[in-house]
């Protein structure tokens, strides 16, 4: 029953951390300003004469996904988040989709997929803004996979490349954890 409940608990703070950053993201898309969508997304808009029609027609597909995230929906938000990545892999878009591709498998306590999912926002897209968001959480993840010097050398990294940001914070607190339960 206690380990029901910490489960139970642990869910919550999951969904409590996705709830905060989904609005954050929901208020820097707030701000008024051409392409300001695609801004609040951490993307930098995209000029062509055909852009407006795509990126619109694709930012819409994204906050259809975002929002089955938004609501628990975690398999169907992956899904959707990997047939938006399928369709539009250039898009500005298509690296935080795939940061919630990661998280919606991290909510479920699916680990090891969630390891495979972050590690891509790394690989596949290297100047996505979810960068440190998704290193930070290859660290959280190697910790609940008990991998502890992983863990360890993961959160040093955010540290080290993300200085003074609020992941680095994260880091911090998840190291000082480590250390007060001697991992």
């Amino acid at each position: 029953a206690h380990e029901v409940e910490a489960l139970k608990a642990r869910q919550r703070d999951l969904i409590a951390d996705i709830d905060r950053r989904l609005s954050e993201l929901e208020r820097r898309g707030a701000a008024p300003a051409e392409g300001a969508a695609h801004e609040a997304a951490g993307a930098p808009p995209v000029v062509t004469d055909t852009a407006p029609v795509n990126l619109a027609q694709e930012q819409q597909e994204y906050d259809a996904a975002l929002a089955l995230l938004r609501q628990g929906q975690y398999d169907r938000a992956s899904k959707r988040f990997r047939e938006f990545i399928r369709a539009h892999p250039k898009s500005p878009l298509a690296g935080l989709a795939q940061y919630w591709v990661g998280e919606s498998a991290y909510v479920v306590r699916n680990f090891k997929q969630a390891l495979e999912e972050f590690n891509k926002v790394l690989k596949d897209y290297p100047d996505s803004p979810k960068v440190s968001a998704a290193l930070l959480k290859i660290g959280h993840t190697q910790y609940e996979l008990a991998d502890w010097g992983k863990a360890r050398e993961t959160l040093n990294q955010v540290l080290a490349r993300f200085p003074n940001t609020p992941v680095a914070r994260s880091a911090e607190q998840r190291l000082a954890k480590m250390k007060k339960e001697g991992r």
